[in-house]
C-alpha cells in the first residue's frame, strides 16, 4: 500500500510513459482517499469519480481485453464505504496481521490448530490478568510480567475521538487564518519534558505579527517573553516529532500557511498554497487577548524550505522545495492544528524540463488519526 499510495508516483516519474504514468497517479490517488482512516462524502464521491477515470483510462490504453472483473468490483467501492464506513475498518489488512502473530508462536506440528488456540486463549488471559494483584512473590511476578510483555501484540492501545472532533480539526487546515482554533484542545496531548524558555525581542516580534493575522492587531494587549517548548505533540493519536527529539524522521510536515517573503496567506487556501518544512519545536504559549490572558495557544516553530519553480513537477500533492531554507518570518510560528500531514523527504538530482537541478521532493503521508 505505500508503495502505491506514497512512493510510486515519484518513483515511477522518468520510467513510466506520459500515459501510463497518468493513468498510474489517478489510482494512486484514488487508493489515498478510499484508504483514508476517515472520509467524509465529498471525499467518497471524489475516489470514485477517479477509479472510474483510472479504469476507462486503462481500457482506452490496453483495450477491453485486458480490463479484469477486479476493476470492475472497484466500481462498487462507493456503495461499500457508504453502507460499511472506511475500508480502514474492514479490510482484511488486520486479519493478515493476526494470522502473522499466529504464525509466529511455537509449536510442534502434533495438533497445531489446537496449540495455536490454547495458546492464543492464554495471550488473552495473560492480557486481562493484572500480575500484581495476582502474587506477590517478586520472582513469580517477574517471571509472569516477562510472559505477559511477550503477548501483548494484540493489546488494544487505541484512542476514541469523536466524529465532531474530527470535522472541527478539519476546518482549520484551508480556513482563512482569523477563523483558527489555535488553543490547546482535547484531540492535543502535550508529551513531557517541558522546558521553560524565553524569546528573544526579534522572534517575539515575529511572533506578533503571527498573532495580528489570527486576532486583530488592536485586541493584542501582550505577548509575553516566556513559554513552554517540548519536542512531541500527539494530534489525535498521531505522533509528531521535532529536530529536538529523538526521531527527526516524522519533523518534515507539510501546510498552508507561509506565503511570499515570509507572509502569512490571508486568504483561502488550497492544495496549491501546500508548503513543506522542518518543526524545530513545539511551544505553549499563553498571550494576553483583549486585556485577558488567553487559554494556552499551541504552536510549532517552523523552518520552512525555498519554494522551487518547480513545485508541482510531480503529481498526487508531492512537492517540490529547493535544498535552502527561508529566514525566520512570521510564518515560521504555525497553530498546530494547520497541519495537513507529515512528508516522507528525499534530496536528489531530478531532471526537469530546463535541465538537472538538486531539489527536495516532499511527499505527503496519510494522517494515521485513531477514531
Amino acid at each position: 500500500m505505500l508503495w502505491v499510495i506514497v512512493y510510486s508516483p515519484f518513483v515511477l516519474k522518468n520510467i513510466l510513459p506520459s500515459e501510463h504514468y497518468d493513468m498510474w497517479c489517478v489510482l494512486s490517488r484514488s487508493c489515498s482517499l478510499f484508504c483514508r482512516p476517515f472520509i467524509n462524502n465529498e471525499e467518497i464521491v471524489k475516489a470514485d469519480e477517479l477509479i472510474i477515470q483510472f479504469c476507462k483510462m486503462f481500457e482506452d490504453i490496453f483495450g477491453r481485453h485486458a480490463v479484469t472483473p477486479n476493476m470492475h468490483l472497484h466500481a462498487h467501492l462507493r456503495e461499500c464505504i457508504q453502507d460499511l464506513g472506511p475500508v480502514f475498518s474492514f479490510w482484511c489488512f488486520s486479519f493478515e496481521r493476526y494470522n502473522g502473530i499466529l504464525e509466529s508462536f511455537q509449536k510442534n506440528w502434533h495438533a497445531p490448530e489446537v496449540q495455536l488456540m490454547e495458546k492464543f486463549v492464554l495471550m488473552q488471559k495473560l492480557n486481562a490478568t493484572d500480575i500484581l494483584q495476582l502474587t506477590q512473590c517478586t520472582e513469580l511476578h517477574k517471571c509472569f510480567k516477562s510472559i505477559k510483555n511477550n503477548y501483548s501484540l494484540l493489546e488494544d492501545t487505541s484512542r476514541l475521538f469523536d466524529s465532531k472532533s474530527l470535522l472541527e480539526y478539519e476546518k482549520n487546515i484551508f480556513c482563512l487564518p482569523g477563523e483558527i482554533c489555535a488553543t490547546k484542545c482535547k484531540w492535543h496531548e502535550v508529551i513531557p519534558p517541558l522546558r521553560e524558555n524565553f524569546f528573544k525581542e526579534e522572534m517575539r516580534s515575529l511572533l506578533y505579527n503571527m498573532y495580528c493575522k489570527l486576532y486583530t492587531a488592536d485586541s493584542i494587549t501582550q505577548v509575553p517573553l516566556r513559554h513552554e517548548e517540548f519536542s512531541q505533540v500527539e494530534v489525535f493519536g498521531q505522533l509528531f516529532t521535532s529536530l529536538k527529539s529523538r526521531s527527526q524522521r516524522s519533523s518534515t510536515v507539510s501546510a498552508v500557511w507561509p506565503g511570499l517573503s515570509g507572509t502569512i496567506i490571508g486568504r483561502q487556501c488550497s492544495v496549491e498554497d501546500i508548503r513543506c518544512g522542518n518543526i524545530e519545536y513545539f511551544i505553549l504559549h499563553t498571550p494576553v487577548i483583549n486585556n485577558v490572558s488567553h487559554t494556552h495557544i499551541l504552536l510549532a516553530k517552523i523552518k520552512w524550505y525555498e519554494d522551487h519553480p518547480r513545485k508541482h513537477w510531480f503529481k498526487n500533492s508531492i512537492t517540490v522545495s529547493a535544498t535552502l531554507f527561508e529566514e525566520d518570518s512570521e510564518a515560521s510560528f504555525r497553530p498546530l492544528c494547520r497541519i495537513m500531514s507529515r512528508c516522507a523527504t528525499i534530496q536528489q538530482n531530478i531532471n526537469f524540463d530546463y535541465g538537472e537541478d538538486n531539489a527536495i521532493v516532499c511527499i505527503p503521508l496519510t494522517r494515521r488519526i485513531l477514531n
